[in-house]
C-alpha cells in the first residue's frame, strides 16, 4: 500500500503571532508539494492567525497539545472543541517534552488520543526512548508499551487515521540523529505492533514519522526507508548562516533571522540549493545541516586585549593561512556595531540589528577565503591571551 507522506513542523514555544505569520508567508512557497501533507503545529496563541495565513494553501494547522476534558476549571489548558473551532486539523500528543516537563503519562496520552478522535482531530502520537533505554537494549519493548497504551479503546477505523511519530529522546534538538537503519528498525517494530493490536491492513495504512534532529542533510535517507512516511521536525531558534562571498548572498541555514528580515536590509538574498532536497547530488553547505554537527576538528585561538592589538594579531594569524578558511569570533564590551575595515578588504558589508541593542556585522571576506563571517558579543573566556 502506498501511504501519503506527511511532514509536520513542531514550532514548540517559539514565535509571537506576528512573527508566526511572517514565517508562514516565507515558508508557504518553499513547502508547496502536491504529494505531501504539510502541517504547521504552532503554539496555541498563534493558531488563529496561522490558520488565516494558510487558508489559500494546502497546509494544515496543528496544535501542540490538548486537554482531555471539554470544559471546566482547568486553568491554562485548551479543549479539543476550541481547537476545532479555530480551524485545527492535527494535534501533537505525548511529546517527550510534555512527558518530562509536565508529567504526562502513557495513560493521559491515551485519554488525549481518544478525545482527539472524538472531535475528528488527527493525533500525532509521539513515542521514543532515552539513551539509557537504548543502551540497555529495551528500547523496542519500551516503545511497544507506549503504543499499546496509547491505542487502548481506539477503534480500527480510527487507528488508520492516526499518525505516529518516533522521536528518540536522545536525538531531539541535540544534533544527534538515529541512523537510517536505527530509525527504520523502530518504525518497523511500531508497524508490527499496530498489526498485533489490529490487523495487517491497519498496520499498512498507518503513517509513521521519524523525528529527532531531522535536517536537509539526512532527511532524504531517512524518508527513503520503507516504514518511515515523513518527519516531525522541531523549529527552534537556530542561528541564521549566510554566505556573502558571492554576488548574491545565500542563506546556508535558516534560523531566527529570516530571509525577509535580511532582504529588507541588503536586498536580494537566496536559499542554498542544497536545502530543498530536490537534487540529492547537491549537499547543504552549512554546519548543522549535515550529518556531523558541532564536531569541529580545527584548533581555536582565543585573543583578548586592546582593539588595535587584537586587530594586529588577527591580521598576523590570517596571513599564516592564506589558502584556508579562517573564522574569527570576537568579543567587545560595548559594541553596537563591529567594523572590520582594518581586518579585511571587503566589497560588501551589512549591519543586521538583533535583540538587546546588539548588531551583527557581516562582511565579504573573500581575501581570506571565508564562506561566512559571524560576530556576536561574548563574555570573557578563560585562557585568553592578553595583548
Amino acid at each position: 500500500m502506498s501511504r501519503r507522506r506527511i511532514i509536520a513542523g513542531n514550532w514548540k514555544m517559539n514565535k509571537t503571532p506576528s512573527e508566526a505569520v511572517a514565517l508562514v508567508n516565507e515558508l508557504l512557497p518553499l513547502v508547496k508539494n502536491d504529494d505531501v501533507d504539510v502541517v504547521f503545529c504552532v503554539p496555541a496563541i498563534d493558531i488563529v492567525p496561522v490558520v488565516e495565513a494558510v487558508k489559500e494553501s494546502d497546509v494544515n494547522v496543528g496544535a501542540e497539545n490538548l486537554y482531555f476534558e471539554e470544559s471546566g476549571a482547568y486553568t491554562g489548558e485548551i479543549s479539543p472543541n476550541m481547537l476545532v473551532d479555530a480551524g485545527v486539523k492535527y494535534v501533537i500528543i505525548g511529546h517527550s517534552e510534555r512527558r518530562e516537563y509536565f508529567a504526562e503519562t502513557d495513560e493521559t496520552v491515551n485519554k488525549k488520543v481518544l478525545k482527539a478522535f472524538e472531535h475528528d482531530l488527527t493525533p500525532i502520537i509521539c513515542c521514543g526512548e532515552t539513551l539509557t533505554q537504548r543502551k540497555q537494549g529495551i528500547y523496542v519493548d519500551w516503545i511497544r508499551m507506549q503504543i499499546k497504551i496509547a491505542f487502548q479503546n481506539v477503534t480500527a477505523d480510527q487507528a488508520k487515521k492516526a499518525v505516529i511519530a518516533y522521536e528518540p529522546i536522545w536525538a531531539i534538538g541535540t544534533g544527534e540523529t538515529a541512523t537510517a537503519d536505527q530509525a527504520e528498525e523502530v518504525c518497523a517494530a511500531i508497524r508490527a505492533c499496530i498489526g498485533e493490536i489490529y490487523d495487517a491492513a491497519n498496520a499498512d495504512a498507518i503513517r509513521i514519522q521519524y523525528g529527532g534532529s531531522v535536517n536537509a542533510g539526512n532527511a532524504a535517507e531517512l524518508f527513503a526507508q520503507p516504514d518511515i512516511d515523513g518527519g516531525l521536525v522541531g523549529i527552534g531558534v537556530e542561528s541564521t548562516i549566510i554566505d556573502v562571498t558571492e554576488e548574491t548572498p545565500t542563506i546556508l541555514r535558516p534560523g531566527h533571522i529570516t530571509k525577509n528580515m535580511i532582504a529588507k536590509v541588503i536586498g536580494t538574498v537566496q536559499m542554498d540549493a542544497g536545502l530543498s532536497g530536490l537534487d540529492q547530488s547537491v549537499k547543504p553547505k552549512a554546519p548543522g545541516m549535515k550529518y556531523r554537527h558541532y564536531a569541529p576538528k580545527a584548533s581555536m585561538t582565543v585573543i583578548q586585549g586592546k582593539k588595535e592589538a587584537v586587530i594586529r594579531r588577527i591580521e598576523e594569524l590570517a596571513a599564516e593561512y592564506p589558502k584556508e578558511k579562517v573564522g574569527f569570533l570576537l568579543r567587545m564590551k560595548r559594541c553596537p556595531v563591529i567594523h572590520m575595515d582594518k581586518l579585511c578588504q571587503r566589497d560588501r558589508g551589512m549591519n543586521i540589528p538583533l535583540s538587546r541593542g546588539y548588531t551583527v556585522h557581516y562582511a565579504n571576506l573573500t581575501i581570506w577565503g571565508f564562506r561566512l563571517f559571524f560576530l556576536r558579543v561574548l563574555r570573557m573566556m578563560t585562557g585568553a591571551r592578553q595583548l
